[in-house]
């Protein structure tokens, strides 16, 4: 679902100000230019070095309780079951998988060392009570009342005051809506969800509702845990304020964008690349059972063997590569790598072996590799390379030298970054002057201790 800048911003953001050492811009940018070719993350064939492939740019993507999302999180690692599903940023509430046997939140409450008033707001108090309520509130339905592992609670002590300050910010928040007329309702966040389960793409909904069924839930109840959310049905409610009332007075002019293209140069560049295609000849393995027979002395024989057969077809191919032979149809012919179904052809890499803007997830080319590939110009044969995968002939199909995105390029991502920046400071100036009128009190500790008996039980 499309929503402007949303609380996505509206509230993740202001419990992190100031850690960050980067402008959104600045962050957000590196990504989107750098990984412009990231649909040609180098992940072929045994040339290179598998890792997990590069993210999707998307845009920071933060709720209401941060933390508490964050222990969730650490809920998720500590059991061994299948990944919770993916849920749309706008929505708080989804079902988790079972998790071991531990203590409850009530017991875990029990044993902290809190006082009845944590704090006073505005002159109204907030209590325990309220706190609880809060983490509450963030807690999947499924997971209220079960017993969840020990050292999820120790982390929940050390995060209290952030919860509490995002409690004090989101209700500042609630009320500018509250002004403006726009009330937090079960019906307003069911117009959003409905929205969102009807653009999904078929193929994501069938995942998404697999999921889900495999959690003991249904796409039905997954929308009526959301919209009965009160946290959700308040995320709306800012998210439709800042839309109506903030988004209109941000301002991004042409005059602002060219600016910040120019002085911010280094993040507009675009590495060297180049594109190959290469026909990976590897030395015969012998079976695992047979390689267990094997002496020493037969393992070193049988490897010398193999090599010398594999250099010698190298050799050959290379030959009548050199007398004109097409390179696509030999690849396709004798290669063992994947590539050989595209003639051999190999996505565009960098310098580092890595496809432009991955930072190497998704797979590096081995370095011997690159190198040759960097050696030879548009059109030429590398001699044969060896890797540690085998022997290569590698034919360069393109290159392109080092340049900058072109401001066209990335002048809409560029707005829209600038407006965030904006809109985060609008909203940082709104919440601190606020947080002065209210003369806000705290009694919490920075550290609140708890029970041994509770947490180590």
């Amino acid at each position: 679902m499309k929503q402007t800048m949303s609380l996505l911003i509206a509230i993740g953001f202001f419990i992190s100000i100031g850690c960050s050492k980067e402008s959104v811009v600045e962050s957000e940018i590196k990504g989107e230019v750098k990984g412009e070719a990231k649909d040609e993350a180098s992940s072929d064939c045994d040339a290179n070095t598998s890792e997990s492939a590069p993210a999707e740019l998307k845009p920071r993507a933060t709720e209401p309780a941060k933390e508490i999302t964050k222990i969730a999180d650490e809920v998720k690692k500590s059991v061994e079951t299948s990944e919770t599903v993916p849920v749309d940023v706008t929505t708080l509430s989804a079902t988790p998988p079972a998790v071991p046997k531990g203590i409850t939140l009530q017991e875990f409450w029990k044993g902290l060392d809190i006082p009845e008033v944590v704090a006073v707001v505005g002159g109204k108090n907030i209590t325990k009570g309220d706190l609880l309520k809060e983490i509450e509130n963030q807690t999947p339905p499924s997971m209220k009342g079960e017993a969840l592992p020990p050292r999820v609670f120790a982390q929940i002590s050390e995060k209290l005051l952030t919860v509490l300050d995002t409690m004090i910010t989101r209700n500042i928040l609630l009320d500018q809506a509250k002004i403006a007329g726009i009330l937090a309702s079960e019906k307003a966040l069911a117009g959003r969800v409905d929205q969102w389960l009807k653009d999904m793409p078929a193929e994501q909904k069938e995942g998404f509702a697999t999921q889900l069924k495999m959690q003991g839930s249904s796409i039905e109840k997954y929308r009526k845990d959301t919209i009965e959310n009160v946290s959700s049905q308040e995320a709306e409610a800012i998210d439709q304020w800042i839309t109506a009332k903030l988004m209109p007075t941000l301002n991004v002019d042409d005059a602002a964008i060219d600016k910040y293209y120019r002085e911010n140069q280094e993040m507009f560049k675009k590495p060297e690349t180049v594109k190959v295609a290469h026909i990976l000849i590897a030395p015969e393995k012998p079976s695992p059972e047979k390689f267990q027979k094997m002496s020493s002395e037969e393992k070193a024989a049988f490897a010398k063997n193999a090599d010398e057969k594999a250099t010698v077809q190298a050799e050959k191919l290379l030959a009548e590569l050199k007398q004109g032979a097409d390179f696509a149809k030999l690849a396709k012919e004798n290669s063992i790598c994947p590539s050989k179904n595209e003639g051999g052809a190999l996505p565009a890499f960098d310098k580092t072996g890595a496809a432009p803007g991955s930072g190497g997830r998704g797979g590096r080319m081995v370095q011997p590799f690159t190198d040759a590939s960097f050696k030879i110009n548009n059109g030429d044969l590398s001699d044969l390379v060896k890797t540690q995968f085998g022997y290569h002939i590698i034919k360069s199909l393109e290159r392109n030298k080092e340049s900058y995105a072109p401001l066209e390029s990335v002048k809409g991502y560029l707005k829209d970054s600038l407006q965030k920046e904006q809109l985060n400071k609008k909203m940082k100036s709104l919440i601190d002057s606020e947080k002065e009128k209210l003369n806000i009190k705290v009694f919490l500790k920075d550290k609140v201790e708890t029970s041994p008996d509770v947490i180590v039980k």
